[in-house]
């Protein structure tokens, strides 16, 4: 876990309207990091977000690029309103390595903005975890291949956790697939097999590699909610005096 440190008495928060997203950025001194993290689904708002599986056309990321609309709406948002304070960060700290960070929702979205950065030459490092796939093939490789001297993928993922599967197997299921388009997942992935609530050591987390690897989180059965609840354990916000 980062131990976050402020460097300044000076703090960045903005809370997103578009789906109701919320995050914060954070400066780490003792890693000389600058953290972006996105909160996950905590609204009914969140929830339609999470439901906009249609997709749109994302060129400024990559040739063929397809991304979830419901995402890409709270991203663009997020994007606009980062813009300010994640610069002033990097002008005051420019030798800090940029982090974004997110569960779920936030995983989400963490990997588009991720993606976002990176297309503009920005080197960023992406933890997500549990987080559901965002786009079609094309952006996965873009993801995993792409961008590859711009910064290191962690894709955790944990068990049968249904939320990074879910809609990968709906659109290759019949029926489904005629009303869910093409999603893929990125590489690599962080694959915790160890069960729900149980001690994790180095020999439980798999290293799965290749877009769409069926070996680790993505194959098996329709996954349960519960895995993906398990990832970070009680933790608390920051708020104002």
């Amino acid at each position: 876990m980062l131990r976050l440190e402020p460097c300044s008495s000076k703090a960045h928060a903005q809370r997103v309207l578009p789906g109701d997203i919320a995050g914060f950025i954070a400066v780490d001194c003792t890693n000389e990091l600058i953290v972006v993290a996105f909160r996950d689904t905590m609204s009914r708002i969140n929830g339609r977000t999470d439901l906009e599986f249609l997709q749109i056309a994302a060129p400024t990321v990559c040739a063929g690029c397809r991304i979830d609309s419901g995402f890409s709406q709270a991203a663009a948002a997020a994007i606009l309103l980062l813009a300010r304070p994640l610069q002033e960060a990097r002008n005051q700290y420019p030798n800090h390595r940029i982090v974004i960070t997110g569960h779920s929702l936030g995983g989400a979205l963490a990997t588009m903005y991720a993606a976002f950065l990176r297309a503009r030459d920005v080197y960023v490092d992406l933890y997500t975890f549990g987080a559901p796939s965002v786009g079609n093939l094309a952006f996965a490789e873009a993801i995993t291949k792409d961008w590859e001297s711009f910064g290191t993928n962690y894709r955790v993922t944990h068990a049968d956790d249904e939320i990074p599967k879910i809609l990968f197997q709906l659109s290759r299921k019949k029926f489904f697939d005629l009303i869910v388009p093409e999603y893929s997942q990125s590489s690599p992935e962080h694959w915790i097999t160890s069960a729900y609530r149980q001690p994790v050591t180095v020999a439980d987390i798999r290293v799965i590699e290749g877009v769409n690897n069926v070996t680790g989180n993505l194959g098996g059965g329709l996954g349960n909610i519960r895995d993906h609840t398990w990832y970070l354990g009680r933790t608390s916000v920051c708020v104002d005096e």
